[in-house]
């Protein structure tokens, strides 16, 4: 056919495989740097933020995940339309490609505009590692409980890694790497544990039961109703009703 003839001598046909190739390689490349880039967020967000209304978005992992399925898809298909023209015998493979794109847009259009207005500004920088002997590491320690047990720093729910190792005296990497080294954590965790064991023991006591749950968890260091219910349970692995049933079950007077 003419069109046949006019597509082979403008190369068409392998300009279109030479874009096909193209494709994959950008998938690639745009899926690797978006996921570092989360990645490095969540290090970030870990190690410095203890508001856990910040957000996680762990909704980009899904969208991560999905393209990373979609470029795997594209690395299989391009071989076998180069190598054994598939895609002329068996059309079915980009039939499912564009019914596949076309959920992962609509996903991400309709998450993302779920999603709340939130500005975050993030920077990963170095820091020196800790470099301190026993005894060292025992005073900054010590100064640490000294400001969770007594001072109860968490009750702030603005509360940062910043903030925290300039009221103790280190500097943020020995801050960090102690709590990383001593306490198994990370300073979100850590944080945000002690707010639930003082919401826990807010809950059981008397001196607090004119508080509705809400109101002891802002009393902690929590600063939205969302985040402290996700909090409490995926540390708990209970919610805060169902903590003061059980506990209220076993102690009825």
């Amino acid at each position: 056919m003419l069109k046949d003839q006019l597509a082979e001598g403008l190369y068409y046909n392998r300009i279109k495989k030479f874009e096909d190739i193209l494709s994959v390689l950008s998938g690639i490349i745009y899926w690797v740097l978006s996921f570092s880039r989360i990645q490095a967020y969540k290090h970030w967000l870990n190690t410095n933020i203890s508001n856990a209304s910040y957000p996680t978005y762990s909704w980009l992992r899904n969208v991560l995940i999905a393209m990373g399925v979609l470029v795997t898809f594209l690395m299989i298909n391009i071989p076998l339309e180069i190598f054994f023209n598939f895609g002329a015998r068996h059309f079915i493979q980009w039939q499912f490609f564009y019914f596949y794109l076309a959920v992962l847009v609509y996903y991400l259009g309709f998450t993302g505009y779920q999603q709340k207005d939130f500005e975050v500004a993030f920077q990963t920088e170095k820091r020196s590692a800790m470099t301190l002997n026993t005894e060292q590491i025992s005073t900054v320690k010590e100064k640490l409980l000294k400001a969770i047990n007594e001072d109860k720093v968490f009750l702030d729910a603005e509360l940062n890694l910043n903030a925290l190792a300039r009221q103790i005296g280190v500097g943020e990497g020995v801050l960090s790497a102690i709590i990383n080294e001593e306490f198994y954590q990370n300073f979100r965790n850590f944080i945000n544990e002690k707010r639930v064991e003082e919401v826990k023991r807010k809950l059981l006591s008397q001196e607090y039961k004119h508080l509705s749950i809400l109101g002891i968890a802002l009393e902690s260091g929590f600063n939205s109703e969302a985040s402290f219910y996700r909090v409490f349970k995926g540390i708990t692995g209970q919610s805060p009703k169902d903590f003061l049933q059980k506990n209220n079950s076993q102690n009825p007077f």
